[in-house]
Order: C-alpha cells, then structure tokens, then sequence
C-alpha cells in the first residue's frame, strides 16, 4: 500500500530546515469517501498517528450523498514526534459512543517534506481505489514556530484493548467479505463482533453497539445466501433498538436496520406478520 512513497518515507526531514519543525496541518474536505462494506456510516472521521501509542482524531461529520465531508480542522504537529505523516479515513457506526475505531477507507504514509513540498497551497492526497474510486483529502500544511502538539484538543491514547481489536477487526474482515464474497471472512468477522457481544454484556455502555454489529453481518450474509438463521438477526436488531428509544442518537439507524431484515426475511418468507411489524416500527 505504502510503496508509492516508500523512498519518501525513509527520506531524511532536513529539506530547507524544515527538521523539527512544527506543522500546522488543516483537514479541509474529503472527496470520493465510499466506504468499503456499503454500510451506511453515521459519520466520518480521520485519525493522524502522532507516536506509537497517540494519535489525533478530527470531529466526525457526516458523508453527503457526493460522497464528501467537509471537515475545516486544524491541528499543529512536530515533525519529532514522527517521521511520516500517517493518516487513516476512517467510517463510524455510531452516533453516540463509537466502539473501537470503525471501519477503515483508506491508509497513507507520507513525508513530511513531500507534505511541505506544496508550500502553503491546498493539496490533494490521493488514497488507494476503493470500489472503483480514489478516496482523497484536501489538506494544507504550514510551517510554524515550535510548540507544543497539545493544541488540537482531540488527541487521545490509541485504544488497546480486546473489545476494540476485535470490534476493527470484525469491521475489517466484514469489508473483505463484501468486496471478495468469501465465505470464511464472513464467518471470521461474525467470531469478532460475537467475541465484543460477549465481552459487552446486558448493561454495558457499548452493549446496543455490539448487537448491532454481529446482526448487520450476519444480516448480509443472509442476504448472500450464505447464513440461513434469520430469527437470531432479527432478535439481534430488536434487542439493539429496545436499548436506543426515540429521542435515543442512534435511534433512526437502529430503527433503519430492524425494518431492513424484516422486509429481507418478508422477501424470503412472505408471511404477512413480518411485514406486519415492520408497518408498525
């Protein structure tokens, strides 16, 4: 993925002086953000990787039916700090507390010199194709007087535990399996998101979350002919929705989901009690 900017990356930061210098680097817009599953997001949002274990995370915004966001934030970095820009646009599926990190769209390194390169002009970086399209960001980088990279208020410590790892790497494997339609990635991203299920037990904050994950899976797997049991999904999405009433942020798209499978499962099986209580929701 990297390889496009490999010699960048490796290259030393000493270009007009420019080597422990702090950046002030604007996240303006993204175009082209299709997501790799075709979940519908809640938001979107982007990650820039500041140390091993830090990292900077911009406001999530809404994707227009274009495909874009528009973003405006700005945050100030040193060069010290790494020795590559790093940056992830990333899919969220909640509106109120996400779990984990959500679902990948695309990754790049860069240099910071192949950043600074573009003066203090709007620039355009390119991520790789995802279903057809190239995700891109609008950035602008300037060079500014050394300080502290506390400035940008939404650094936080990356999230190393079990229930992130698995829920990224459900979403992960879920994305796979709806660009390559392999079966076992299905199967491997239903283990992920039934392994948070289980750690995110009755009255645990990211409990309504992790039911909603494992049902979409299992949902497009049934709609894929490749999953059988649809009672359990639809249990799944009904218990997700009792948890997020009206008023509830997340409402609407738990809502959205519970009246997709049953109109899937009505579809499938025309019996009139299904798309009886989808009328009703």
């Amino acid at each position: 993925m990297f390889r496009d900017n490999f010699w960048w990356f490796h290259r030393p930061i000493t270009t007009s002086g420019r080597e422990g210098k702090s950046i002030r680097l604007e996240i303006i817009s993204g175009n082209n953000l299709r997501v790799p599953s075709e979940r519908i997001p809640t938001g979107i949002c982007i990650y820039i990787n500041v140390k091993s274990q830090r990292r900077w995370k911009s406001a999530t915004r809404s994707l227009s039916s274009e495909e874009s966001v528009a973003w405006g934030d700005t945050v100030t970095l040193s060069s010290r700090a790494s020795r590559a820009l790093s940056v992830e646009i990333r899919a969220s599926y909640e509106v109120d507390r996400m779990l984990g990190s959500g679902e990948v769209i695309g990754e790049l390194q860069m240099s910071w010199n192949k950043v600074l390169d573009h003066g203090d002009e709007r620039f355009e970086l390119s991520f790789p194709p995802v279903r057809g399209v190239r995700p891109s960001l609008t950035l602008k980088a300037t060079v500014v007087h050394p300080c502290d990279d506390q400035d940008g208020g939404l650094f936080d410590s990356l999230i190393d535990n079990k229930i992130a790892r698995d829920t990224d790497a459900g979403h992960a494997q879920f994305a796979t399996y709806t660009t390559s339609n392999t079966i076992y990635r299905l199967n491997y991203a239903v283990q992920h998101f039934q392994s948070v299920l289980d750690q995110c037990l009755v009255g645990h904050p990211d409990h309504a979350s992790a039911l909603t994950n494992l049902a979409y899976a299992r949902l497009e797997g049934y709609i894929q002919n490749d999953l059988e049991d649809i009672d359990t999904t639809t249990s799944l999405f009904r218990e997700a929705l009792a948890l997020r009433p009206q008023g509830h942020p997340d409402h609407a798209f738990s809502l959205y989901n519970l009246i997709r499978a049953l109109n899937r499962r009505y579809s499938k099986e025309p019996t009139t009690i299904y798309i009886h209580e989808s009328a009703q929701l």
